[in-house]
């Protein structure tokens, strides 16, 4: 061997290397492009049957609102709520309507408790700025379902 010479080592070839590398890269991709698709196909399904039992246990909520007071000193609306429909409820929450056109939306220190069919709850919400014009009530199990509106007459009472 002369003096400044790289020694002869054997090794693969560019082409091959590239070769080898484009393989191994398509392995890959098609083993995460069918996990992926099985994924997401096993997830949509399930997404899809709870939306139809919710949806089909929802139709049968049925919300009411007995008596509902608001209190100008302390800020308080009290509402009596009873569910008369055919699935228990809970997850309350208070949509206050004002005036000047704001609105709000409150949850009574005892939104998660459950009312089953017939069951009355009483739930109060504080923080109501001014008079409002309209209060609605609603579970947040079926939000569109179960909600119940009632208006404000004067003198602390509303209509329901």
């Amino acid at each position: 061997m002369k003096k400044g010479t790289p020694p002869k080592t054997k090794g693969i070839s560019p082409l091959i290397a590239a070769i080898l590398l484009i393989a191994f890269t398509i392995t890959i991709a098609t083993f995460l492009a069918s996990w992926a698709t099985t994924f997401t196909r096993t997830k949509t399904e399930e997404f899809s049957r709870t939306g139809q039992q919710i949806t089909s246990q929802c139709q049968y909520a049925r919300l009411t609102i007995d008596n509902a007071v608001y209190d100008d000193s302390k800020g308080e609306i009290t509402a009596v709520v009873w569910n008369m429909g055919r699935m228990d409820l809970s997850d309350f929450q208070f949509i206050v309507y004002y005036s000047d056109l704001n609105i709000s939306t409150l949850k009574p220190p005892n939104y998660n408790i459950t009312l089953k069919y017939g069951d009355f709850g009483k739930f109060t919400v504080g923080n109501v700025t001014s008079t409002p014009q309209k209060i609605q009530v609603r579970s947040l199990l079926c939000p569109t379902e179960s909600i119940y509106t009632c208006v404000y007459a004067g003198g602390g009472k509303f209509t329901c």
